[in-house]
């Protein structure tokens, strides 16, 4: 068990447990809105405003290690490392975000719009430590902007649709994992810091296609680009300067790994039929959608990489008046794939993705 001696362990016998306990408390207010001016029958422009106030308390004691016949009885005040030991903390933040965007009719069936717009991630505690003074370190608020240029367009007589887009998102004060020393016993833990700057870059297109009254197939493509500006932080707790401490001085350039949860490519393609039946309707959809390979942690350790995969649904509805009864099988080929991480040296652990699922949904309004 992770942060109990070799004296400890022995104490304690083969089946002992970890008790931990943290409690947070978090609220959000805001206050926004959106003005839309027409400037011209082609031309209008947008203001958005929106501040933002979180808070959040944290309260905290320290681990308690205690064998699994005692720990329903344990004397807090006595329990190994526990001491009694309790902590408060709480932070509060506000912010003021805005949007600006503008958008033109080229003509009757096209649209060309831009925006920039910001936003931002409030900071917190991490509470999946052990110690109090690792659950005392707070992280600071994330910071975005993001620009953006579309288009959006009907042609072929109203039978074709075609929607894209660019894009870019400077992400500043990164939230990512690090790792700190731990002086109790010479290891390391993981803690949530701000670490660096991230971009997001990439283009989104979606199509769709109506080939008569009663069947279309839609089709969506995203690329993304993303890379880190900046990431200088010390992941795996190493001592890099060899100077027998580990602390801001083995701090190192990460920026050359992939952000996580990221994939460079993605697409989608779903046919639809409807056909008229007994005073209904029956609508059948078949879809499919494919991942790129990403990574699940920041320091991109191969156990983390989650593999390409696609999925395949078919679906059976048929609705009548206010009802409405569906037949769905997802993931009709059965593919699945593991995603995993790692805590540290201690743990790697994941759970695999759902299979095959059918079953039958019935829909009513009233």
């Amino acid at each position: 068990m992770y942060g109990a001696t070799d004296a400890e362990v022995a104490r304690l016998g083969n089946d002992f447990g970890q008790n931990i306990y943290q409690n947070q408390d978090s609220s959000s207010s805001a206050i926004y809105g959106q003005l839309d001016y027409q400037v011209s029958d082609r031309l209008e422009l947008t203001l958005g405003l929106r501040y933002t106030k979180d808070e959040k308390d944290f309260n905290a004691r320290g681990f308690c290690i205690e064998a699994d016949s005692l720990r329903d009885q344990v004397n807090w005040d006595t329990c190994v490392h526990g001491k009694g030991q309790t902590g408060a903390w709480d932070i509060s933040e506000s912010k003021t975000t805005w949007k600006l965007g503008v958008g033109y009719n080229l003509n009757e069936n096209t649209l060309a719009y831009g925006s920039i717009s910001t936003g931002f991630h409030s900071g917190g505690f991490y509470g999946k430590n052990q110690r109090l003074v690792d659950y005392a370190v707070s992280y600071k608020p994330e910071e975005i902007t993001s620009v953006e240029f579309g288009i959006k367009t009907d042609f072929n007589d109203g039978r074709s649709r075609l929607n894209a887009a660019v894009f870019t998102s400077t992400l500043e004060d990164l939230q990512a994992m690090t790792t700190v020393p731990n002086p109790d016993d010479g290891t390391s833990v993981s803690i949530a810091y701000n670490v660096g700057e991230v971009e997001y870059s990439g283009l989104e297109l979606e199509y769709t296609q109506l080939f008569s009254e009663s069947f279309q197939i839609s089709a969506t493509m995203g690329y993304l680009d993303a890379k880190y500006n900046d990431f200088y932080t010390n992941l795996s707790g190493s001592d890099f300067n060899g100077d027998g401490t580990k602390n801001e001085l083995d701090y190192v350039d990460n920026s050359y790994l992939d952000p996580k949860q990221a994939p460079e490519l993605t697409f989608g393609v779903s046919a639809t039929n409807t056909a008229d039946y007994a005073g209904g309707l029956i609508i059948s959809n078949l879809s499919y959608s494919w991942t790129d390979d990403f990574y699940t942690q920041e320091d991109n350790d191969p156990v983390s990489l989650v593999e390409a995969y696609g999925k395949l649904h078919l679906n059976f509805a048929f609705e009548k008046d206010s009802y409405k009864v569906a037949l769905f099988v997802n993931n009709l080929t059965d593919e699945t794939n593991w995603v995993s991480r790692t805590t540290g040296t201690l743990i790697t652990y994941g759970q695999q993705t759902q299979g095959r699922a059918f079953g039958i949904e019935f829909q009513t309004e009233f």
